[in-house]
């Protein structure tokens, strides 16, 4: 635990940044799927970012 964090605080990690990043990506990602016309790759990704987003939201 980081020094100066109240107990019930965990603070973020690399591994969460990437995740950060991740779910910015795929968004990208599935917005291009879209415009290019190849919706079910677009709706497989939209899942992933929802995940990622879910795992973010979880980290506040």
């Amino acid at each position: 635990m980081a020094r100066g964090c109240p107990p019930e605080t965990v603070p973020a990690d690399l591994g969460d940044l990437v995740v950060l990043l991740l779910a910015g990506t795929l968004s990208g990602l599935r917005d291009r799927l879209h415009s290019d016309g190849y919706e079910r790759a677009a709706d497989l990704v939209a899942d992933l970012v929802d995940i990622a987003d879910d795992y973010v939201t979880r980290l506040k």
